[in-house]
């Protein structure tokens, strides 16, 4: 699973619909929508030159995703850019495009919120469905602002833990990078919320990622994906540090992906038995919750 955003020149504004729109024809290599413009090479050439396309790096630097974030290569044109990064650098992709396009007076598209995003800091939002800036979540003494578009979104979700409960140290054979760790936690985290089974919930088995473990739960014909994540590049001494997302994932269904909206009562169902686990246990910290979009 991948975080994408997408970047162009924002020649007149559109909505955060028609930006939906245009994303889907990008991905189809439709440029048609977009205008060439020196700024979108500006903008890629110092992407790059932070963090190199994923096939021009060694071989031996693949899985250094703080050098190259990268899930594959980023797909360009005169016009635009779209990225594509590994989850657990999702925050920090995030800030980064956003800051660069901001910087070249660029556009960002982010399809897991589903918003249009320009230089001055406004959205596509209509007038119709805006809700009050600068609302916060708060969870015991952490909180953060949030963007209307991330209140809304079904595709936010997450929360930043510590804990010593699971394994974080002896690198085990079968895992795809030294940082694959999370496998006892996912299968404790699947076992704490089997009682959605009685509410119409089907779980996978817990499946490996490279950025960790996951597994999926699915409500009648609404798929989601549970991620966890160790926030280390190896294994390292306590406390460790781990993140826990929730999000509506139908795969390589970008159709769907995009236009189908999922039940929200179920999948703030599972977000919050997911939060109830961790936060009903003694053994495991809340640190923050999730900076994306910020």
């Amino acid at each position: 699973m991948s975080f994408d955003l997408a970047v162009w020149y924002p020649e007149k504004r559109i909505s955060d619909e028609e930006a939906r729109e245009l994303y889907v024809r990008l991905c189809d290599s439709d440029t048609s929508g977009v205008v060439a413009h020196p700024a979108v090479d500006a903008f890629y050439a110092e992407l790059t030159a932070k963090h190199p396309e994923i096939d021009t790096i060694p071989e031996e630097r693949i899985d250094d995703h703080d050098y190259c974030p990268w899930s594959c290569r980023l797909e360009r044109s005169p016009s635009h850019v779209i990225t594509c990064c590994v989850w657990p650098k999702a925050t920090y992709v995030g800030q980064l495009v956003e800051s660069l396009a901001r910087k070249h007076g660029l556009a960002v598209y982010d399809p897991q919120s589903d918003r249009v995003t320009y230089p001055d800091g406004s959205t596509g939002r209509s007038a119709k469905t805006r809700i009050s800036r600068g609302a916060r979540l708060t969870l015991g003494s952490n909180s953060r602002t949030v963007s209307p578009a991330d209140q809304e979104s079904d595709s936010y979700d997450g929360i930043t833990v510590e804990t010593e409960m699971f394994e974080h140290r002896e690198v085990k054979p079968h895992f795809l990078n030294p940082c694959c760790f999370g496998e006892d936690f996912a299968a404790w985290l699947k076992k704490q919320i089997a009682a959605l089974e009685g509410s119409g919930f089907r779980f996978s088995e817990i499946i490996q990622e490279d950025y960790g473990w996951g597994f999926r739960a699915s409500h009648g014909k609404d798929p989601f994906w549970v991620a966890l994540s160790y926030l280390g590049d190896g294994p390292q001494e306590p406390p460790a540090q781990w993140v826990i997302s929730v999000s509506y994932d139908p795969g390589l269904n970008l159709l769907k992906r995009l236009l189908h909206k999922p039940k929200h009562q179920a999948l703030q169902q599972l977000r919050d038995q997911v939060r109830q686990a961790v936060a009903s246990n003694a053994a495991i910290k809340i640190v923050s919750l999730p900076q994306y979009g910020q």
